[in-house]
């Protein structure tokens, strides 16, 4: 069910396929480089613990890898190279994003926050993995198929 929803999310393919995980990677990146205490985020990011942010990273890198695993999944690519690729994207996505940190005052670069995010990809990437194919995902492919 939350695989055909993400189908449905992300699109059919094209350049829409790839449009939500791009969006999605520029509201990360704003996040990355907003600084502590200066701002409306900034004054967000100063408000909430340590810990809260640190964990954060987890289920925000998981949603990510599960945006782009449905993006390269509706571009026809097989549900192991969507994966593999989703995985790969959103790792180094993650880790310059890390590294852009180094260069914004008030942040700095750790790599506790790169392990989170490891850690919501791997979790991702179980679940994305261990999921049927949605019925009508399948269906739809093999009738795109049939029509060239």
């Amino acid at each position: 069910m939350l695989l055909y929803l993400a189908n449905h999310l992300v699109g059919n393919g094209g350049i829409w396929g790839l449009l939500v995980p791009s969006m999605y990677m520029v509201l990360l990146a704003f996040g990355a480089i907003a600084t502590p205490g200066v701002g409306i985020a900034g004054s967000m990011l100063a408000v909430l613990p340590q810990p809260v942010t640190e964990y954060s990273h987890a289920p925000a890198y998981a949603l990510l890898t599960w945006l782009l695993t449905g993006g390269f999944r509706n571009r026809g690519w097989s549900k192991q190279m969507a994966l593999r690729l989703g995985v790969m994207a959103a790792m180094v996505f993650g880790v310059w994003m890390e590294l852009l940190q180094g260069f914004v005052p008030g942040r700095t670069v750790d790599i506790h926050d790169v392990a989170f995010n490891a850690i919501g990809i791997g979790l991702a990437a179980l679940v994305i993995e261990a999921a049927p194919e949605p019925r009508a995902f399948t269906f739809a492919r093999a009738l795109l198929r049939s029509q060239k």
